[in-house]
């Protein structure tokens, strides 16, 4: 089950504007461009920025673009004074109000509810009266709904519902904490019909959810009964979802030879892991959904720790950098991610200038997920972001699949 303190996360992914990137040749990227993406402490980050605003156009979205990172950065690390400088420092409205908000979400799931509302309501109460420009519907929409779930987490649950409620009358799906706030505001008869849309309609919902839908269906019903007939229905609903995904990304190639080496020196090749059941993960520091996908792959390489016969490799590639070995060793130590023991670089060769198993497997965007099976068969490619839920069940049915013959 998921915790409900990265619900805010998932929402946020809203922002990152692609689900997958073109790699692209040496012309058509600006270094600091990639290097303020790839680069993972805020002081670094914003030491690049600086060095990017003395050779960069004032009117660059681009800039704008790396001062909202370099907020985001500081918001994480709860420096609000830099964050708010960045963040005002943006000169497109839409590129800042986007990064005001993901800035918030970033402050309530650190916990800092105090200064996340202080930023957030007043851009709230503006956008009732239309002063505030380039604030999108969807913007809108989930700023509401993230200042509902801050008061909720405040246990303001009836100031909640508004603002929650509001969100959600434009949704299709529930919304866990809509739900949640009208049962601790005790509206059962509303909180049951919330609950019994989130259970038919999301296979993964948080301990707290699940915690308080049972005690609340047992409370109305008398039992559990109704509670698991509904999650064995959606279960089945997602089956039935996986396997058609599974079947429209399987392939059937030979895998080029190939050998890398790991950060730690060690040498690897097609040939050395035969028999194995081989995952690739091609990606690189400054591809924001291969890095917002590195959680989900995290994951996955728990999941199977035990299991000799399934190997993971994550190839670092198309790098942007003379230290792209150091930022992608840094950027997983600072999102605490235990993938090191892990990691090949995929680093450009000096004559051909191209990286070599990036061009030999063809690879033509980031991330791309391959999965080769124990004779050297590509048998599944999966190319761009995904998540810790899904994204995962998912992976998890493909590699089983392909493991097992």
């Amino acid at each position: 089950m998921k915790k409900l303190s990265v619900l805010a996360f998932l929402v946020g992914l809203f922002f990152v504007k692609a689900h997958c990137q073109q790699i692209p040749d040496d012309k058509s990227t600006s270094y600091y461009f990639n290097a303020i993406k790839s680069e993972a402490e805020p002081v670094a980050k914003e030491k690049l920025l600086l060095q990017m605003q003395a050779v960069t156009s004032g009117n660059d979205t681009g800039l704008d673009y790396c001062k909202g990172l370099v907020a985001e950065a500081y918001a994480e690390t709860g420096d609000i004074k830099k964050m708010t400088y960045w963040l005002n420092n943006i000169k497109d409205e839409e590129y800042r109000n986007s990064a005001i908000l993901i800035s918030v979400r970033i402050l309530s799931v650190v916990g800092k509810f105090t200064e996340a509302e202080s930023i957030l309501l007043p851009i709230l109460e503006k956008a009732e009266t239309g002063e505030v420009k380039g604030i999108s519907r969807s913007l809108n929409r989930y700023a509401k709904s993230l200042y509902g779930t801050i008061l909720y987490r405040k246990g303001e649950y009836q100031k909640s519902l508004s603002y929650l409620k509001s969100s959600q009358d434009e949704q299709e799906s529930g919304n866990e904490i809509y739900a949640l706030a009208l049962m601790r505001a005790g509206q059962t008869e509303a909180a049951i019909g919330e609950m019994k849309k989130i259970i038919s309609q999301q296979v993964h919902r948080s301990d707290e959810f699940e915690l308080v839908a049972k005690q609340l269906f047992v409370q109305v019903y008398g039992n559990d009964k109704l509670y698991r007939q509904m999650s064995d229905s959606a279960l089945a609903v997602q089956k039935r979802k996986i396997d058609e995904k599974i079947a429209a990304r399987t392939i059937k190639q030979p895998a080029p030879d190939f050998t890398i080496t790991n950060v730690k020196g060690e040498t690897v090749s097609l040939e050395s892991l035969h028999g194995k059941t081989i995952v690739m993960d091609f990606w690189a520091t400054w591809c924001q959904p291969c890095v917002a996908s590195l959680p989900a792959m995290q994951k996955l390489v728990e999941y199977y720790a035990k299991d000799t016969s399934v190997v993971f490799m994550f190839i670092h590639t198309a790098e942007r950098s003379n230290t792209a070995s150091e930022d992608a060793k840094k950027l997983l130590a600072f999102k605490r991610l235990k993938l090191e023991p892990y990691l090949y670089m995929d680093l450009k060769d000096a004559v051909s200038n191209k990286n070599p198993l990036l061009t030999n497997f063809g690879i033509t965007a980031l991330p791309t997920k391959l999965i080769i099976n124990k004779t050297g068969i590509i048998r599944f490619e999966d190319t761009g972001y995904i998540d810790e839920y899904e994204g995962v069940e998912e992976m998890k049915v493909a590699i089983d699949r392909i493991n097992i013959k």
